[in-house]
């Protein structure tokens, strides 16, 4: 089976490379983030984290909302 696999990786490519090779930017992006969180307070990055809560909240909003409706027509059914 491992001279099949690397036949198929010769030809095709390793998905682990091709995988971390897509990630790299992003990680890359998260590590930025890393000195500037360093230099946050502690009420700063609570704030920062309510901030964020509250962007998720007002961008679930919508799909909330359809649940909810889904919800109600089931339950009169």
């Amino acid at each position: 089976m491992s001279l099949l696999n690397s036949i198929l990786s010769a030809f095709v490519g390793d998905k682990k490379k091709k995988d971390l090779k897509l990630l790299q930017p992003i990680v890359a992006q998260v590590h930025s983030f890393n000195k500037q969180m360093e230099e946050m307070s502690l009420d700063e990055l609570r704030d920062k984290t309510y901030q964020f809560k509250q962007k998720i909240k007002q961008a679930i909003q919508d799909q909330e909302e359809k649940i909810e409706v889904l919800k109600k027509e089931v339950e009169t059914r």
